[in-house]
């Protein structure tokens, strides 16, 4: 193996400060220094001929530089509230570099690491990687886009950010699952995001894309987006989108995008009621993706707009769909069953998930109402001789002031229709493991009951927020293995430079 070579800052010819190589002591040497004249390293003499990177590429820095660079890229340790800004897989690189850097890694379940500029605003590194890496099959990026500007020209939006994606776009052809995460950053015409996203990701072989934080929180009147040429041209199968709070319009266009969708995963929509033009409801989710009705076989949808329709999702219009997740806070109050709920029932329908989360969930979210909603359901699938096999009921209620005696243990409604209805025809009912035991919620009721508040007391303790159900754990070890790629040496996600003559 050719040694390495140790570079040092020193003075040059010119008395100035250089990267410099020092020589290796002469053993003719009898007098003086035992070191050789030092010399400037140059882009030269750390490449083979004719094979020198481009300017102030990341490969020209120092290997003490360098060191570093890889030490946060693969380093466990680290500030929790670091926003992640790209990901590099590290399970090769742990096992190489462990005598020069760090110990290798004793996860068995997460392979990537994250790193960060320490100046905002500074995208050297990040162009670098998206010039460098173009090997790179799962890609996370933490993005600021203040300050857009954007190009009547070509409808697309530039700033640095945007550059760094452009990059990744031209380079990374073989990345299959990509996370864009604004974080929370505000953009004056929103709408134009979503098309600059249309009009400049491209990726071959991407399967998966998820976009988090596209907000418009103000009105620019009934400006409707025009039909985009990229329709049914993108790659990927699956679409989760969170955080959004942009016009329909955008949504539309988004989940319009992929060539084929099987998944969708459209979290919880913030709308602005005072706009009509923020307002989504699911027969508008049925109609953007009727073009996906013959692929579609996992669909989630949250909370959406309490103002508009409180019809539920139409399941008999896809006939491929396999799982569906819908809010209960789009229903009616109170809820009752109707002949247009059991539609939820759909010709391939294996489980109806009812999710209950919000920004805070009540001890009397899932009262009788609910029970009878469910056990109306279960009743009309039995009846039908329905495809349904399971319903899971997610809630996981976290206000204990209101609790009272008179109350009825939240669980106990969701056991009765399960032992009742569910079980004796076959029928799976799952849920949430409960926060808290059915004693420590009796104890937390009479405390409740005698005002304990009074004296300043704490409760808390009786809720055991660290359990998760059997339901909860399988799901998030099956998204840990289906998002988990095995790394590889390094070398392989680098840009493949040609031979020397």
């Amino acid at each position: 193996m050719a040694p390495r070579h140790q570079l040092h800052l020193g003075p040059s010819r010119t008395n100035s400060l250089a990267i410099i190589e020092v020589d290796s002591p002469s053993p003719l040497a009898s007098t003086g220094s035992s070191y050789g004249t030092p010399k400037r390293t140059t882009a030269q003499s750390r490449w083979p001929s004719g094979e020198q990177p481009t300017k102030n590429s990341l490969f020209q820095l120092p290997d003490e530089l360098l060191a570093h660079i890889v030490e946060l890229a693969i380093s466990e340790d680290g500030s929790q509230n670091r926003k992640q800004r790209r990901t590099v897989c590290h399970n090769r690189i742990a096992r190489i570099l462990t005598k020069w850097y760090l110990p290798a890694s004793q996860s068995k379940t997460s392979t990537v690491r994250s790193g960060t500029d320490h100046i905002f605003g500074s995208t050297v590194v990040a162009k670098d990687f998206a010039d460098w890496l173009t090997g790179t099959r799962n890609l996370s990026i933490f993005g600021s886009f203040d300050g857009n500007e954007y190009d009547q020209t070509n409808g697309t939006i530039t700033t640095h950010a945007w550059d760094v994606l452009a990059r990744i776009a031209a380079n990374f052809k073989d990345l299959e699952e990509f996370k864009i995460d604004y974080g929370g950053s505000s953009f004056e015409g929103s709408s134009f995001i979503v098309l600059s996203l249309i009009k400049r990701l491209r990726f071959p072989r991407l399967k998966r894309l998820e976009i988090n934080g596209i907000w418009e929180w103000w009105d620019n009147g009934d400006v409707e987006l025009a039909r985009s040429p990229q329709m049914r041209t993108a790659s990927f199968t699956t679409l989760r989108i969170s955080g959004y709070r942009d016009r329909p319009q955008s949504a539309a266009l988004l989940l319009q995008w992929p060539a084929v969708l099987t998944r969708l995963e459209f979290c919880n929509f913030s709308d602005n009621p005072e706009f009509e033009n923020h307002r989504m409801d699911y027969p508008m989710f049925e109609s953007w993706l009727r073009i996906h009705q013959n692929s579609l076989r996992h669909v989630e949808i949250g909370v959406l707009s309490r103002t508009a329709s409180d019809r539920l999702f139409n399941a008999t219009l896809f006939p491929k769909l396999e799982y569906l997740k819908l809010s209960r806070w789009q229903m009616r109050a109170p809820v009752q069953f109707s002949h247009e709920d059991s539609n939820v029932l759909g010709p391939s329908l294996k489980t109806f998930a009812w999710d209950f989360e919000e920004y805070g969930e009540s001890w009397s979210d899932f009262g009788e109402a609910e029970a009878n909603w469910i056990t109306e359901l279960a009743k009309c699938a039995i009846s039908r001789k329905a495809t349904l096999a399971k319903i899971e009921i997610q809630i996981t209620p976290d206000a204990c002031w209101e609790v009272t005696e008179e109350m009825e243990y939240p669980w106990d409604r969701i056991d009765s229709v399960r032992d009742q209805i569910c079980r004796p025809n076959d029928l799976t009912l799952l849920y949430n493991k409960p926060v808290i035991t059915k004693e420590a919620w009796l104890d937390l009721a009479r405390a409740e009951t005698l005002d304990i508040y009074a004296d300043g007391a704490d409760v808390d303790y009786l809720l055991n927020y660290d359990e998760c159900s059997t339901l909860e754990e399988h799901k998030g070890l099956e998204h840990e293995f289906v998002q988990a790629y095995q790394g590889q040496d390094i070398r392989n996600y680098l840009i493949k430079l040609p031979n020397a003559p």
